[in-house]
């Protein structure tokens, strides 16, 4: 193990407990402050606020926030207790990174729903989609301010250049594609589809916030069921369609299952443009070409967020996704791909 591994684990019993102890209390305060609104109260406050000020502002219970803000300011440098009051610290920026903001929404918010159950999964008492399920909203929000946005706006430009007017976002997210479409070209339209409700409210709602939302319509419906949308009136007109970081979770029911959904595009929609932005599966050789610490964010989404525990399959490697578009009939014109990173989706430009 590399030194500066071993450091950041912990280089001692004592300090690696104690580290694990403090990541799992921060992660659930941070994300508990965040959602209450106590983080961006500090954050626009020119001078230390008491937690009485706080607690009202916000209208949580201020005995508990008080508990809180006192460990976090006590174990962590991105808050700090000044007298009876509370400000951020010298690391306080951090918390408002998108990034930080993701990880909280995905990880506490979104799939903290999955590694409650994962000893009853484990023994075979609970499945997922029966007993438990990650939260949509909080998934399409997350993957927005950690991931999404940093491929939007270049994959967008290179849309326009190939033609994409009219756009259908699929299993939309905030459909984060589609937004940055409209703010790039104002004869931009399109199409937000989603199953979850919650994910299509979120993406209304940061619609209407950057003032798109009248160039879109929202509807509801099923990857898994591509003929029933593409033949409705909503996707009549549509020329692109873009599909963010979820075929992947199709493979649960094997690539078949996949090419037919494809090859369904291919029947309904044949000479269209179809951009997938796709996760690459990285060998255990490629995790271990990297420090630990360069790891856990491709490990937590191959290997915690994929698989049996949350009903999802696993990424394919490039080789195996451009096999798979192949054999759909579908032409591949170009991939623009990732770095380990900025960003953890490689980006495949197709025509049906």
């Amino acid at each position: 193990m590399r030194p500066e591994e071993r450091a950041w684990l912990g280089d001692d019993f004592v300090k690696w407990r104690e580290s694990l102890r403090n990541g799992y209390f921060r992660a659930l305060m941070y994300h508990a402050l965040m959602e209450a609104g106590v983080l961006d109260e500090l954050a626009k406050a020119q001078e230390p606020k008491t937690v009485q000020e706080l607690a009202d502002q916000c209208q949580v219970n201020a005995g508990i926030l008080r508990q809180a803000l006192t460990y976090l300011s006590l174990a962590d440098s991105t808050m700090e207790k000044v007298g009876d009051a509370f400000a951020l610290g010298p690391d306080g920026e951090w918390l408002l990174a998108p990034g930080f903001r993701g990880l909280l929404k995905i990880w506490v918010g979104a799939y903290g729903s999955s590694l409650n159950a994962l000893l009853p999964a484990l023994r075979n008492e609970q499945v997922y989609g029966r007993d438990y399920e990650r939260d949509g909203g909080a998934t399409a929000e997350g993957t927005w301010f950690s991931a999404s946005h940093q491929d939007a706006e270049p994959t967008a430009r290179r849309m326009l250049e190939l033609g994409a007017r009219n756009v259908a976002e699929l299993a939309c997210g905030t459909a984060p594609q589609l937004r940055v479409l409209c703010k790039l070209d104002s004869a931009v339209t399109g199409v937000c589809m989603d199953y979850s409700e919650d994910a299509l409210a979120a993406a209304r709602r940061f619609a209407e916030e950057e003032g798109s939302a009248g160039r879109m319509s929202f509807h509801v419906g099923d990857l898994m069921r591509p003929e029933e949308f593409l033949t409705s009136s909503s996707f009549r007109d549509v020329d692109a369609f873009v599909l963010q970081g979820a075929l992947h979770e199709l493979l649960r029911d094997g690539e078949d299952e996949v090419l037919r959904i494809l090859r369904t595009f291919k029947e309904h929609a044949p000479g269209k443009l179809f951009v997938i932005g796709e996760l690459r599966h990285c060998s255990d050789d490629d995790y271990r070409a990297r420090p630990i610490f360069e790891r856990t964010r491709r490990l937590a989404v191959d290997h915690i967020m994929h698989g049996p525990l949350t009903a999802q399959g696993q990424p394919l490697s490039i080789e195996g996704w451009c096999s798979l578009f192949e054999r759909a009939g579908f032409q591949l014109l170009e991939i623009t791909k990732s770095d380990w990173d900025s960003s953890i989706r490689d980006i495949y430009f197709l025509r049906i």
